[in-house]
């Protein structure tokens, strides 16, 4: 898989630029760098085309909303863990996710993103460092973070990393059960989903047979 552009460093804007800031970059840096300028050199030409491409994602607000989301969660498997991984990382990280999620549209969210950066987040590794300190704080407040952050998280891709949260849990029964809660109600919640189209489906045929026998009687 190819890194992800920084967008916001070839248009050198800020990640909270105004789509006003964004445009004057992008104008300046495409009269500034137009291949007819550098006599159609190829590397004019590459660099012109990641300004375009940088701007067409950045100018629309649904583009750029799933860009910056792509952007996060390639955040950690692009830079190297901090020299001293302890529990108070994996919390800061963990409140990191928690306060992107709280942001990102529900019907566009990218799960399977999601699912690979908790994998990372969550690898045996950091696991095992977050046991090693026995810090049950730490551990009840990132299953917490997390049970959050991973609310809209389709059924499949939350059941895989519940063994993860359970060897963060251990042996203390209130935070297993608090897992296994939700694990029940997410799953009931994805059976019925399935079934809601075919039930709206149903609905539909009986009120349009409900109306033909209506008009049928009323002839």
């Amino acid at each position: 898989m190819m890194p992800l552009k920084d967008h916001y460093r070839t248009l050198g804007v800020s990640t909270s630029a105004t789509p006003e800031e964004i445009k004057k970059a992008y104008r300046q840096l495409a009269h500034r760098h137009h291949p007819d300028k550098a006599n159609n050199s190829s590397l004019a030409h590459e660099m012109f085309l990641d300004i375009q491409e940088a701007y067409n994602i950045l100018s629309h607000p649904k583009k750029r909303k799933r860009y910056d989301e792509e952007r996060f969660f390639s955040g950690l498997s692009s830079r190297r863990d901090p020299e001293q991984i302890s529990g108070a990382w994996l919390l800061q990280q963990t409140a990191k996710l928690q306060a992107h999620m709280q942001q990102v549209d529900s019907y566009r969210m990218n799960h399977l993103a999601l699912y690979e950066y908790l994998l990372l987040l969550l690898s045996n590794s950091h696991i095992a460092l977050l046991k090693a300190e026995q810090h049950n704080e730490t551990s009840v407040n990132i299953i917490s973070m997390l049970l959050d952050a991973t609310r809209l998280l389709r059924y499949e891709y939350f059941a895989a990393i519940t063994d993860k949260l359970y060897l963060i849990a251990g042996q203390d029964a209130t935070l297993r059960q608090m897992i296994q809660d939700e694990q029940v109600r997410r799953r009931k919640r994805a059976r019925e989903s399935r079934f809601t189209p075919w039930m709206v489906v149903a609905l539909a045929l009986l009120l349009c047979l409900f109306m033909y026998l209506y008009a049928r009687k009323a002839l």
